[in-house]
């Protein structure tokens, strides 16, 4: 299985500005304001000769999809106030009962992971020092 969070109202480039390096963040507040952002979370089933091990490689579109719920995003905080700030976002930490494919893909994202909370947690110190 595959999944995707699926933005029920869609943003274009062209409303965005290029030059702004928080023109996404921005943009995001901005909608809030109006109510929840909302996304479909949605599942595609693997076929049974879909590649489940490289998620480079597209599968059919026409592949069993479900939603399976919705992701409403009521509001938004700085990232340094945030609950999250001081967590690993690690693809290979899971629960019980859940493995992760065979993709090699995973491994270099944990890596990298890793790295941005090493730089997120010295940018944390250096800023209360």
């Amino acid at each position: 299985m595959r999944w995707a969070a699926v933005p029920r109202q869609t943003v274009t480039e062209a409303t965005l500005d290029r030059d702004n390096p928080n023109a996404l963040q921005e943009e995001l507040i901005q909608r809030l304001q109006n109510g929840p952002v909302q996304y479909d979370l949605v599942f595609t089933f693997a076929g049974d000769t879909d590649v489940i091990d490289n998620g480079a490689i597209p599968w059919p579109g026409e592949r069993q999809q479900i939603t399976a719920g919705t992701i409403n995003i009521t509001g938004a905080e700085s990232q340094s106030a945030g609950a999250c700030n001081a967590i690993n976002f690690d693809p290979l930490v899971l629960p019980h009962g859940i493995a992760p494919s065979g993709d090699p893909i995973l491994r270099a994202r944990s890596a990298a992971y890793a790295e941005s909370y090493r730089r997120r947690a010295r940018e944390t110190l250096l800023e209360s020092n």
